[in-house]
């Protein structure tokens, strides 16, 4: 019985050693080759049965040690996918693949080494690969074998992805296009294909099934990175696929290039920035963050700058590959995620786009410390597009961890759907210490006569607006606190605040009397920090009022048709301040404005005159006299009497805009005009010059109207009285 117990024990364990796999790096099965790096992961493709499998050739002058350096073995476990890696036997040129000189046939040099390889994996049943799930995939001469071995072998490979390879016809070595290295000839894929019987030839239906991802460096000097668009233009010539948009290639918030799709998903054309600190600049695998990466010209041709391929070729395969039944419910999406710190505010910010064929059950954000304690946890809410997007239902969402405290952490986003499948990431980000506030005065605006001083000004906390308390205060000469004031918001005429990322504040103090203050105004910020601005302020004492009297001279004027007349004005200040700037704004009827005495007078129009007197000392007066043409006439043909009437302001802004007015007629009623009336005795005296040869006439003054002494001698001639 013991017996019995040992054999069937030993044969359960010699069964179970059959199916077990040891994930990690091997060195077979190899197929015909001699060296073969293998990893074979502990998972299985989200797609499908079983595992996956991708060959992936090396290019010239790079070991396949260099490849299994680019987080291949990352990519392998988050893809449940087998990653091949064999040394090219047939090596031609700088080590490379000899595409150039092996015909493209199934059965030839190397291309069959690399059937044999796939047909050794899927021999091995404790592998599980999925025959549905196969693809090939290289860099520069590696790249161009692994389109050969698409064209001529649709039936094994679902997929091929290329980086940096030359066209296959288009030789860049010059053995048949004469093309050198870093040089470019055109090739046409679908005339290669019926050119060359090895090649889209009795499997051709399986290229139907196929898809494909070509990529190039942007700035490849040692191969054109033109033939990157000609082999995705020449697979979609065969495929018969349309050409769609071309977008950014974004993963993760960072832009690493462009990506072109075709319809359906079946060619995908990537323009990728790739270092230049490479022998060759630009021509590289890209392996992304963490991949080993050596520079000079006998370096690995692996770059750590840009995205991981191998990671990009594997979820491009596994989401579009058409030969596998997929699940009809598939996992979400996490795209374009963004993380942003701001230690002004001690805030988290997380954001991206989810997709999925079905309804989104949750989307949990999950913020840990440096030591992965779990700090806070978000439920996040979505903002669905109103339509789907690729077929898939999309949303976005924007969540803010508050209250962070300075730090490293990691943001996992987990998004889950309505049938329990998931999609995670993880993001990181440090928040830095915070820094005290700014804070500004920008104005101060005095008014003495009101007692108010108004305070304008602005404030900043590590580059953004402050998140506190803005306090003023006003503070007389011996640093009395004598008026405390908060910051508020202003209110913004016109096109609103001016352009900052800065808090604005204002106040006014009222009621402060004559003198010298300080302002003074304290920002906080939540964290306690502050900063302090001053600014002096005087508030002037109260001017009194002046007081302007204004008198219009009463003298009698006589005048002759065609002579002028005068109106004269005496301002006064009779009060005990002196008046400054007083404006004397005189307007006349019946007479036409000519001139003034004042030389500090405008003749505003025809019968109007502004004057201003700068300066009236309390007690003193200044006269002011304007001249005027008098040429009015009554219906009666008699000259009219003329009136001028006169404003007197103080305008001073400390003085109350005291005022006066008056008016001044021309009181003299008695117009002599030529041959009419004569003047009476006791109306008028003539005095000396009044009088000029030829203005009285024979008979005009009778006996007596002269009395002795008023004519003196000389001012009458001879000729003028018969």
């Amino acid at each position: 019985m013991r017996k019995i117990f040992k054999l069937t024990l030993g044969l359960m364990l010699s069964l179970l050693a059959s199916q077990v796999v040891f994930a990690g790096w091997q060195s077979s099965p190899k197929g015909d080759f001699i060296n073969t790096h293998v990893y074979v992961p502990s998972t299985k493709s989200p797609v499908g049965e079983g595992r996956s499998l991708m060959v992936v050739l090396h290019g010239c002058s790079q070991s396949i040690d260099a490849l299994k350096s680019a987080n291949m073995d990352k990519v392998a476990e988050d893809n449940g996918m087998i990653i091949a890696i064999p040394d090219a036997v047939q090596k031609q040129g700088f080590s490379c693949w000899g595409y150039w000189t092996s015909p493209p046939l199934r059965t030839v040099d190397d291309y069959s080494r690399v059937l044999s390889l796939v047909d050794a994996v899927l021999a091995d049943s404790s592998l599980g690969v999925d025959p549905d799930q196969v693809y090939v995939a290289g860099l520069s001469s590696g790249g161009t074998f692994a389109l050969d071995l698409a064209l001529m072998a649709p039936d094994v490979f679902a997929g091929a992805g290329t980086i940096g390879a030359p066209t296959p016809g288009a030789n860049s070595f010059g053995s048949e296009a004469g093309c050198a290295i870093g040089s470019f000839c055109e090739g046409d894929l679908k005339t290669y294909c019926l050119e060359n019987p090895g090649v889209c030839g009795d499997y051709s239906d399986y290229l139907e099934t196929q898809i494909y991802v070509s990529a190039s460096g942007k700035n490849d000097t040692f191969v054109s990175n033109k033939y990157g668009p000609q082999n995705a233009e020449g697979m979609a010539d065969i495929y018969q696929v349309e050409e769609g948009s071309s977008n950014p290639l974004t993963i993760g918030g960072v832009t690493y290039g462009t990506e072109t799709l075709w319809s359906d998903n079946r060619v995908v054309y990537l323009e990728l920035d790739i270092a230049g600190n490479l022998g060759c600049k630009g021509h590289a695998w890209p392996g992304g963050e963490g991949a080993v990466a050596v520079a000079g010209m006998m370096g690995n041709y692996v770059d750590n700058s840009n995205i991981n391929y191998a990671e990009y070729l594997a979820k491009f395969f596994a989401e579009n590959n058409k030969r596998v039944e997929k699940d009809e419910k598939q996992a979400p999406k996490i795209k374009s995620s963004s993380i942003n710190s701001n230690q002004n505010r001690g805030e988290i910010t997380v954001g991206a786009y989810v997709s999925d064929d079905d309804t989104f059950k949750s989307v949990v954000l999950t913020l840990k410390d440096s030591d992965a304690a779990v700090v806070e946890t978000i439920d996040a809410t979505l903002e669905y597009f109103e339509s789907q997007v690729d077929g898939e239902n999309t949303a976005h969402f924007r969540e803010t961890f508050g209250a962070v405290i300075p730090g490293s952490y990691t943001v996992e986003i987990v998004v889950t759907d309505s049938d329990g499948l998931t999609a995670s990431e993880t993001k990181s980000t440090t928040v830095e210490e915070n820094g005290a506030p700014d804070v500004g005065i920008s104005k101060i605006d005095v008014d003495s006569d009101s007692g108010t001083i108004k305070v304008f000004g602005e404030a900043m906390d590590d580059g953004y607006g402050l998140d506190g308390t803005i306090v003023l205060y006003l503070k007389d000469s011996e640093g009395n606190v004598i008026d405390t004031k908060n910051g508020e918001e202003p209110t913004w005429d016109g096109e609103g605040a001016p352009d900052c990322m800065c808090t604005y504040y204002e106040n006014t103090f009222t009621g402060v009397g004559p003198g010298e203050y300080v302002i003074e105004v304290v920002a906080t910020d939540t964290g306690g920090l502050s900063d302090t601005a001053t600014r002096t302020a005087v508030v002037e004492a109260a001017v009194s009022e002046v007081d302007i009297v204004v008198q219009g001279v009463d003298i009698d004027t006589m005048f002759i048709e065609g002579e002028r007349a005068s109106h004269s004005f005496v301002v006064s200040n009779i009060g005990e301040y002196d008046a400054h700037g007083v404006v004397v704004d005189i307007t006349v009827t019946n007479a036409v404005v000519e001139e003034s005495q004042m030389a500090d007078c405008s003749k505003i129009s025809s019968s109007r005159l502004s004057c201003v007197i700068s300066e009236i000392k309390s007690g003193d007066s200044s006269n002011i006299a304007v001249t005027v043409m008098i040429d009015q006439v009554d219906e009666d043909g008699l000259y009219l009497l003329s009136t001028a009437n006169a404003v007197a302001e103080e305008i001073d802004v400390n003085a109350g805009n005291n005022s006066d007015s008056t008016s001044n007629p021309i009181h003299n009623q008695e117009i002599l005009q030529e041959g009419e009336g004569e003047i009476e005795e006791g109306e008028g005296e003539i005095e000396e010059g009044e009088i000029e040869e030829g203005e009285i006439e024979e008979g005009e003054i009778e006996e007596g109207e002269i009395e002795e002494g008023e004519i003196e001698e000389g001012e009458i001639e001879e000729s003028e009285i018969e």
